[in-house]
């Protein structure tokens, strides 16, 4: 099994690029530049994905029943071991012969953090204290998880080889990408997975802000951004009642995410809660497809800031 190859060789040595490429144009057979495996090109095409025509743009693959070597960069669990060895942070490698990615505890930072902390004032806490400090900049760094968790969605995104082949570990679970990285589309599923969770995980969700402001809660004031809220869509157990679903992302930092604007396309990485449904009664039920809205919803609350990043789709 391989990946999807932006670039290729030709029997005279000639690099092509698969933008680029016309067919005629090479020179003998088309090799794989990482092992010479026989490989072919394909033309930018669109097809669907979640219900949405997709643009997906041209790029070289095995024949069939080919194989790349072990140690290509094409080969996928080459590929996912390369992933592996790179993940710091967010992610931790997994040696063996089945490379697989372990998310980094939230949850075992939160109480590393806690344990640690300093108790009370004077003389005999300072050293407890310092060592705090230090012990939170370095569980700072320990899940650097947004940037983590984009850098593997980018080499997920329009590679069903490796989105497929990739499984992530966390405690005793194994974790299939498709139910670890949500998309725009797929909050409804988020939110459908973590309702039915036993044994809840950390998951990311990409989306855009739709407002950011501040609340002023009994214990202090909280920041808050919801994300856009997709198209109700039909609640299968009541046709005349349409669901939607509501994300919102808490922390107390007001110095946190001021690049972060109303429009921004994010990702949050974090345990999720879900809420109740809220009912609504259609104001004009002769005007809206529905008589009824059910809004779900789904929040996290931030420990780091690194929990959420911007990013350029």
């Amino acid at each position: 099994m391989g990946v999807k190859m932006g670039f290729a060789l030709d029997e005279a040595g000639h690099e092509w690029n698969a933008q680029t490429f016309t067919k005629g144009s090479e020179t003998g057979n088309l090799l794989c530049r990482g092992c010479s495996v026989l490989v072919r090109h394909r033309e930018a095409h669109s097809r669907e994905m979640h219900g949405k025509p997709i643009g997906v743009s041209a790029y070289f693959y095995l024949t069939p029943n080919g194989s790349h070597q072990a140690n290509c960069e094409y080969n996928v669990k080459e590929k996912i071991g390369i992933l592996a060895r790179k993940s710091k942070g967010l992610i931790e490698a997994l040696e063996g012969e089945q490379p697989r990615i372990r998310l980094a505890m939230i949850s075992k930072a939160r109480a590393s953090w806690e344990e640690i902390k300093p108790r009370g004032g004077g003389a005999k806490n300072q050293a407890v204290g310092k060592k705090y400090r230090t012990a939170k900049s370095k569980l700072a760094a320990y899940i650097n998880t947004a940037s983590r968790v984009a850098e593997l969605r980018a080499q997920c995104h329009g590679n069903e080889e490796i989105s497929e082949a990739l499984k992530l570990k966390f405690q005793d679970m194994e974790i299939p990408w498709s139910e670890f990285y949500f998309e725009t589309d797929q909050h409804l599923s988020a939110y459908n997975l973590m309702q039915k969770l036993n044994k809840p995980y950390p998951i990311a969700i990409n989306g855009v802000v739709d407002t950011k402001r501040t609340v002023d809660l009994k214990y202090g004031p909280m920041q808050v951004i919801n994300l856009q809220k997709p198209k109700y869509c039909k609640n299968p157990e009541n046709p005349d009642d349409g669901i939607g679903i509501g994300i919102s992302v808490w922390w107390k930092n007001q110095r946190w995410f001021s690049d972060i604007e109303e429009g921004s396309k994010v990702v949050i990485f974090g345990f999720w809660e879900t809420k109740v449904t809220e009912m609504t009664t259609a104001t004009n039920p002769e005007k809206y497809r529905f008589k009824t809205f059910s809004t779900l919803r789904l929040s996290t609350k931030l420990i780091f800031q690194s929990q959420m990043i911007s990013i350029d789709d």
